[in-house]
């Protein structure tokens, strides 16, 4: 299939560059499947309550971190689990649930969030306390300029005039934040979230609306995709927006609950020991898009949410080419899928110990029958 390549020397001529993605994609395409197989794990016993982090560092090496105590395992080629190493001077009774873990570069360290706003580093020497973001924890990254957060626009904690962030900084909440000389520093501006109507505002619509997912890109540039939406933003290390990725127009798709997706919200928090209030949530949900997110040097892969089920997207941002491969019914959980880029291929799964691990080596993903994504298009930014 012919591709056209769209100059990147035009969007010099303008600040913000909308372009089409102009390669004959067809408005209703066939998409072709992706074979995974299971990685053969061992010593991996499922402990359903127990969460899981699937990894890789800069060389692409893997490694899977246990949530419930902060074990770390790296993964042989041939799927034998090494321990690396157990954390020292941790009680595990203490160790909180945690929410997202990144790897650092160089795989000696862990980025761990747990609650709202609590960020730690994992390394050798044990568990230390990174000081508090005061924003809604959103993702993770760990690049080679050190750990990076991306926050919702909800702050954490009593306003306090003489403490950052200030109540004037409430009117401007960051989008990333670098921690520089044990600071938090805002690396990307964010917006304050205004409700487009009269109604109070609800947390799930500001979730839908800003939550994020982070990969760390070539030269350590980051991309930033919209869980609830298809909008991929890719950033220089300084913080510069270098150009956006949308689908559909990349904002977010509201639909109605219906009584299976009640049920499953009601089971969720029984199973959690939390009460369940029907009132505290809207009728309608977002619809779920980016479940999954990693890059490797200029392509970026998407685990998508499509009408067709779980599908993998890649962004290639020399070729301004997006392309999609279905993917095998598998089980992954419902909502957040571990999608790595190693050194041998792709990497897939799921949010507790023990659930399998998928792969596809990367002679099988490059020859694969990839087919262009329909309403696609992309912003460039000049510098």
């Amino acid at each position: 299939m012919r591709r056209t390549k769209l100059a990147t020397a035009a969007a010099l001529m303008s600040p913000l560059l909308i372009l089409p993605i102009l390669r004959g994609a067809d408005s209703n395409p066939s998409f072709a499947n992706l074979v995974l197989e299971r990685l053969a794990i061992e010593g991996s016993p499922k402990i359903p309550s127990a969460s899981q982090f699937l990894r890789s560092d800069l060389k692409g090496r893997l490694y899977l971190l246990h949530g419930d105590t902060l074990q770390i395992d790296e993964i042989q080629p041939s799927g034998k689990l090494v321990t690396r190493s157990k954390p020292a001077n941790v009680q595990v009774g203490n160790i909180k649930p945690i929410s997202d873990a990144l790897v650092s570069p160089d795989g000696s360290a862990w980025l761990l969030a747990s609650g709202p706003e609590r960020i730690a580093l994992l390394t050798s020497d044990g568990l230390r306390d990174l000081p508090p973001v005061h924003w809604v924890i959103s993702s993770l990254a760990y690049s080679i300029d050190g750990p990076i957060v991306a926050v919702s626009p909800l702050r954490v904690g009593a306003e306090d005039a003489g403490a950052p962030p200030t109540k004037a900084d409430w009117n401007h909440p960051p989008l990333l934040l670098r921690l520089e000389d044990q600071q938090w520093q805002t690396l990307v501006p964010g917006e304050p979230f205004v409700s487009r109507d009269q109604r109070p505002l609800r947390l799930q619509e500001i979730t839908a609306e800003r939550d994020t997912r982070l990969a760390v890109g070539a030269k350590g540039t980051l991309w930033v995709g919209q869980k609830d939406a298809y909008l991929l933003r890719h950033y220089s290390r300084s913080g510069a927006l270098l150009e956006s990725l949308a689908v559909g127009g990349g904002g977010v798709q509201w639909r109605e609950r219906t009584a299976e997706d009640w049920k499953s919200l009601g089971d969720a928090a029984r199973s959690g020991g939390v009460a369940f209030n029907r009132s505290t949530l809207a009728n309608v949900q977002a619809l779920k898009v980016v479940r999954g997110l990693t890059a490797r040097d200029d392509q970026v892969y998407l685990a998508i949410e499509s009408s067709t089920g779980l599908a993998l997207d890649r962004w290639d941002a020399k070729s301004r080419a997006l392309d999609r491969l279905l993917l095998p019914t598998i089980p992954l959980g419902r909502v957040s899928v571990d999608l790595v880029a190693g050194r041998y291929g792709l990497y897939l799964a799921g949010p507790r110990v023990g659930d399998p691990i998928w792969h596809a080596d990367w002679e099988n993903i490059d020859s694969a029958k990839w087919q262009p994504v329909p309403e696609a298009s992309f912003r460039v930014s000049s510098r």
